[in-house]
């Protein structure tokens, strides 16, 4: 299970992270938010997984000391309890933040409720408010009456 998910991080989790880091930097809208969304939800069930697998084998692949994974050695501390206690945790906090900021930007933009949006412009403000426009509509085709 463990290789599956290593495999599958590698080859398919990888170049996703990198084409929606591309996208963050480039350009704003549904498709960016689309792909962050669905990059923290692979990320999330990697993630959980990995930790329920490793759970239902006794911890085999991350406890390397004799004396289990209560075993304060060097190596048993760096890899069980940073490694695997502490940054597991932190992975699944930060795919909850992201899909959660996804999810608000995708349904501000589909609801057009630019209050609600998570992304802020350079000046702190809302990056929707410079779409939002108070004036009427210009009407575009018809034509000018002429008055006698």
């Amino acid at each position: 299970m463990v290789r599956t998910i290593s495999l599958t991080e590698l080859f398919l989790h990888g170049p996703l992270c990198l084409y929606t880091a591309n996208l963050f930097l480039s350009q704003r809208g549904i498709k960016r938010d689309l792909f962050s969304l669905l990059s923290s939800f692979l990320q999330l069930i990697g993630t959980i997984f990995f930790v329920y697998d490793e759970y239902l084998n006794n911890f085999v692949n991350v406890c390397q000391a004799e004396g289990g994974c209560f075993d304060f050695g060097i190596k048993n501390v760096l890899l069980f309890w940073v490694l695997f206690v502490f940054i597991n945790p932190l992975l699944m906090l930060l795919a909850f933040i992201h899909m959660y900021k996804a999810i608000n930007n995708i349904l501000a933009q589909e609801r057009w409720k630019y209050e609600n949006c998570a992304i802020e412009n350079g000046y702190g403000g809302n990056y929707y408010d410079n779409f939002i426009q108070d004036e009427k509509p210009q009407q575009f085709g018809k034509k000018k009456q002429k008055k006698d």
